[in-house]
């Protein structure tokens, strides 16, 4: 199979499937065999050569980066001019900074002073969380999603000139000039990335039917973004859609997601991994090897359980780091999926007696705050046994 030959071609061999955690994962840890054993069609000279020629990538992957107003009064200091956002990001930068490229979701807007800092329903957050963001190791922001025009226009361009002087690269939205696919070059490896929206809660006027076309990617129907796969499919080893997609709160993938994920899929992407429901929902590598991951929940967000919110935000605690590898063997030029896993984490929100402090927190599965992230995780990383699915993503523990 061709998933087989190229495990065998990258020198690992994953001895089991993976479709549950827990329990298993600490007893079950698959063990790389040698390179030798594996590939043993191959002449020690040529087995030498791919050890030294091929090329690997690290990618890490996280859901939806919001600031409500206690987040941002938590940041505020003394004297109530400057912000300070690094502690959200301090637990988690050394995984992050791990990563070749770092990719996460910004679902707010950078629109500067001349509107009011605020949250929900149209955000506006200080440009110091950019800087956590980046201080914290992330490479690449997402900017399409229901509250990219919060600020409307001047702020989806505000926003853009703020990322761009942190060192950000990010594609969603755009100025009307600039390229629609964003194509990073790591290691040699070319990997597109896709991102677009459902919509623009309303706020569709804020922007021309024209700048609805050439300053964001509105999904739609999903045929932009088949369009936009074919033609940039060649040019690339690697291309994956970042879609902000489904409903809000739901812990299954809408009808249409599934029909967007396969077709997309069909077109030539290689990989699906959502953001917007604001929880997690199912990851899983199918029997082709697309990686598809329908949600990756919170990353940071002021929304939890608490007293007068329906129980189902307590899911909007969770998040994960979505670590995937990739591998390019140097011979036929083909990149594949080496190893996905995943890192559960949880919101972390405490009172210091003046004001809330927001933090995000890898999740372990013994812990009393945690833990329950850390499973409600691993329900969703097993993927969807009806659909057939076996899912090779491993929980880190």
């Amino acid at each position: 199979m061709k998933r087989l030959k190229w495990i065998g071609l990258t020198g690992m061999m994953i001895l089991s499937l993976w479709t549950g955690f827990a329990e298993e994962v600490k007893s079950c840890q698959a063990e790389p065999l040698p390179f030798s054993t594996v590939s043993l069609y191959r002449s020690e000279e040529e087995l030498d050569t791919l050890m030294r020629d091929q090329k690997e990538v690290k990618l890490l992957f996280t859901g939806d980066m919001m600031f409500h107003m206690p987040q941002i009064e938590g940041a505020r200091l003394p004297g109530g001019a400057d912000y300070d956002f690094t502690r959200s990001f301090e637990a988690i930068s050394d995984i992050v900074s791990q990563a070749d490229l770092a990719i996460a979701n910004l679902e707010t807007t950078l629109s500067g002073d001349r509107l009011p800092y605020r949250g929900y329903p149209q955000f506006n957050t200080p440009d110091q969380a950019a800087s956590a963001i980046k201080a914290a190791g992330f490479d690449v922001l997402i900017t399409a999603n229901n509250h990219s025009v919060d600020g409307g226009k001047r702020g989806l361009e505000r926003t853009l000139d703020v990322l761009d002087s942190l060192g950000f690269s990010h594609t969603g939205t755009k100025r009307p000039e600039e390229e629609a696919v964003l194509i990073a070059e790591v290691k040699g490896i070319r990997i597109a990335m896709i991102n677009g929206t459902y919509g623009l809660n309303g706020l569709e006027s804020y922007l021309t039917p024209e700048e609805r076309v050439t300053m964001i990617r509105m999904i739609g129907d999903g045929e932009r973004i088949t369009a936009e796969i074919e033609a940039v499919r060649p040019l690339v080893d690697y291309l994956v859609v970042l879609p902000h997609w489904g409903n809000e709160y739901q812990r299954q993938p809408s009808s249409k997601q599934r029909r967007l994920a396969d077709k997309w899929l069909e077109a030539g992407a290689d990989a699906i991994i959502g953001s917007h429901p604001h929880v997690i929902q199912p990851m899983m590598v199918n029997e082709e090897g697309h990686l598809i991951a329908y949600s990756l929940g919170n990353a940071i967000s002021n929304q939890r359980e608490r007293p007068g919110k329906p129980a189902y935000w307590q899911f909007t605690e969770d998040g994960v780091l979505l670590q995937v590898t990739l591998v390019k063997d140097p011979w036929t030029g083909q990149t594949d999926l080496g190893r996905v896993s995943a890192i559960p984490t949880h919101v972390e929100r405490k009172w210091n007696g003046e004001k809330w402090s927001h933090r995000i927190v890898p999740a372990i599965p013994e812990d009393e705050e945690t833990g329950v992230s850390w499973q409600r995780t691993a329900d969703q990383v097993k993927g969807q046994p009806d659909q057939g699915n076996l899912s090779e993503i491993v929980m880190n523990v």
